[in-house]
């Protein structure tokens, strides 16, 4: 289909906690509720704004999703989202995690954090006891994909676009 974007999709299933060496001055936090968002409000709102904070927030109140980040020097430099049990593009399983969308400031980019943040993610979802993973990208970004098999995931299992499965 002419203007459609084809995405791949991985799937891992984990089996232990990564190795994780920590990088100095950065710091991964996790937030799982709204009261957790509060903690770096002021770094969220120079990031998002008001109103993308708010929306933050709202989406942590549903208790299906997961925001992480990484901050150096109270900045939010790169972010990502965990849906449990859900995913609006393909199915899933009760207890899956679908990791994404993932995004890194351009001035911090290359540096690992990217990876450094899914691997987080994962051992702290893993310690709450879910061991299957999925995330998706488009086929043209290949940044992504390195960030993928970077942590693990392997080949694509299977390649769809916004209209629905193809392949």
């Amino acid at each position: 289909m002419a203007g459609s974007v084809h995405q791949f999709v991985y799937r891992q299933v984990v089996k232990g906690q990564y190795i994780i060496e920590p990088i100095p001055d950065y710091s991964f936090c996790l937030f799982e509720s709204i009261g957790d968002g509060l903690g770096i409000a002021g770094a969220l709102r120079r990031r998002f704004g008001i109103i993308g904070t708010s929306k933050i927030l709202l989406k942590l109140a549903g208790n299906r999703r997961k925001f992480y980040c990484i901050l150096f020097k109270d900045e939010i430099v790169n972010y990502g989202w965990a849906a449990l049990s859900f995913c609006r593009h393909y199915d899933v399983r009760e207890g899956d995690v679908v990791v994404g969308p993932v995004w890194t400031d351009p001035s911090y980019r290359s540096k690992g954090l990217a990876v450094h943040g899914m691997k987080n993610l994962i051992n702290q979802m893993l310690s709450r006891g879910h061991s299957v993973y999925f995330v998706d990208t488009a086929e043209s970004n290949w940044p992504m994909q390195r960030v993928i098999d970077k942590c693990g995931f392997g080949k694509p299992v299977f390649l769809y676009d916004r209209n629905g499965e193809i392949n």
